[in-house]
């Protein structure tokens, strides 16, 4: 019961309150951006959407996975950046403008792209232990309706209420981590056993995972010439998954296992982000603006 009050409920409701948030931080600055930074931003969506889900491929294959977890890893490599992304590259010194927009873009890509990726996953791991597929049609018309409209009803309330949307952004970051920790606690009941069991071997995958993928996108984007402000925003944003999203495809497929590693990613990549954000801090002071300031200058932005 637990498990799928937290799946079938909470894990759409927490997609559309971070898409919601996200949309509510946008300005249409964060849309031009796609052609005013074209370097950025096309290599930021590059390693979100082709190089990360190559480097899962590897390391699956490398690790010898078992299929369940394979197809697990995949599937949250095929999910677009986390919301939580922007924070963490404001709190890291980067550029949190240009998180946004990558975030976007990789949501908006994942409605088509998706349910095809999945099931060539599925197919390619797990032909032989399942027949089950994700329906296309249904699956996009979900995905749409779970990111694209949120964001859409976030910036139309940014556009027309910038103040109480900039004041509501708090409110619904809060929503977002409590959702977020009722599904993570739901699952982790149900599957207790299918998670201690496969543990050691997600942990180990996904840390690899997460450190390659930071590092792809940080040393990329340097060797690009791109800003270390910039640079730092594509780390995390490659880094940072949508797990809500991969926990909610589990249940639409009926596997609560291939969730197991996207539970565990979630945490060790919170943690590479703090100490990421706790290095930069130290390593970069005064580098970057305040959050107040961030808000006055979307604002500005608006006018």
């Amino acid at each position: 019961m637990i498990q799928s009050t937290a799946t079938q409920w909470v894990a759409p409701a927490l997609i559309a309150t971070m898409m919601l948030g996200m949309g509510m931080a946008m300005v249409p600055n964060d849309i031009r951006r796609i052609w005013q930074q074209p370097g950025a931003v096309f290599f930021g969506s590059l390693a979100q959407l082709i190089l990360l889900p190559l480097i899962g491929l590897g390391l699956a294959l490398a690790f010898n996975l078992p299929p369940v977890l394979a197809a697990g890893l995949m599937i949250l490599t095929f999910c677009p950046g986390g919301v939580g992304s922007n924070m963490f590259s404001l709190l890291a010194r980067g550029d949190a403008a240009l998180s946004v927009t990558l975030t976007f873009i990789s949501s908006s890509a994942i409605v088509l792209t998706l349910p095809t990726l999945v099931n060539a996953a599925l197919a390619f791991f797990m032909e032989t232990q399942t027949e089950v597929s994700l329906p296309v049609t249904d699956t996009i018309v979900r995905v749409f309706f779970l990111t694209l409209v949120p964001v859409a009803i976030g910036m139309t309330i940014r556009q027309r209420y910038p103040e109480r949307a900039l004041r509501a952004q708090g409110i619904v970051k809060w929503t977002g981590f409590t959702l977020m920790g009722l599904l993570v606690a739901g699952v982790i009941l149900k599957e207790w056993q299918a998670l201690t069991a496969y543990a050691h071997q997600a942990g180990w995958v996904s840390l690899t995972l997460c450190s390659l993928a930071m590092l792809t996108g940080f040393t990329g984007a340097r060797l690009l010439r791109l800003s270390r402000p910039q640079a730092t925003t594509i780390a995390i944003e490659v880094g940072m998954q949508n797990s809500a999203l991969a926990i909610l495809i589990s249940t639409l497929l009926d596997m609560p296992e291939l969730a197991i590693p996207a539970i565990i990613y979630t945490a060790i990549v919170s943690a590479l982000c703090l100490i990421w954000v706790i290095a930069s801090q130290w390593r970069w002071p005064g580098s970057s603006r305040s959050v107040k300031a961030l808000q006055l200058t979307s604002t500005q932005a608006e006018a």
